[in-house]
């Protein structure tokens, strides 16, 4: 799971600060994968060395809508619906959140990117990128 906390000013100029929490299950990350080649742990580790940040807006939505969601206080179960997605992209939240994640501030997009998938698939990509073995892709659409 991949948290952050975030301070930003929401419609009617306050400051808010909350915590936000992404994950996807290991179900999800193969479906994912199964359905769209861009998200294999090449593509994505390809896309963190190049700071590509036009091919990271491409698939960080997509990655936002299947993974936020919420924490039940139990800290059992983690909600998603679709009407929960749908209301953080029309959040000041989600504004704040894409542009701190695209800004290459501490590698913030990796960070993102290992901590929502399953450990041993975010350790792949983690691996790829340290080991220099990424390869070198065509820009897939």
């Amino acid at each position: 799971m991949f948290k952050i906390e975030l301070t930003y000013k929401d419609f009617l100029d306050n400051e808010v600060t909350e915590t936000l929490r992404f994950n996807l299950s290991e179900d999800e990350m193969l479906d994912l994968v199964r359905d769209d080649q861009r998200f294999d742990g090449g593509y994505l580790a390809y896309i963190i060395e190049q700071k590509n940040y036009a091919l990271m807006m491409d698939i960080v939505r997509k990655l936002i809508v299947l993974s936020y969601g919420e924490l039940s206080s139990d800290g059992r179960t983690f909600r998603k619906s679709d009407e929960k997605a749908l209301d953080f992209l029309q959040s000041a939240a989600y504004e704040a959140f894409r542009d701190r994640l695209l800004s290459d501030e501490s590698n913030l997009f990796e960070s993102f990117l290992i901590g929502i998938f399953p450990s041993k698939f975010g350790a792949v990509i983690k691996e790829k990128i340290a080991s220099g073995n990424v390869p070198q892709l065509e820009v897939r659409k």
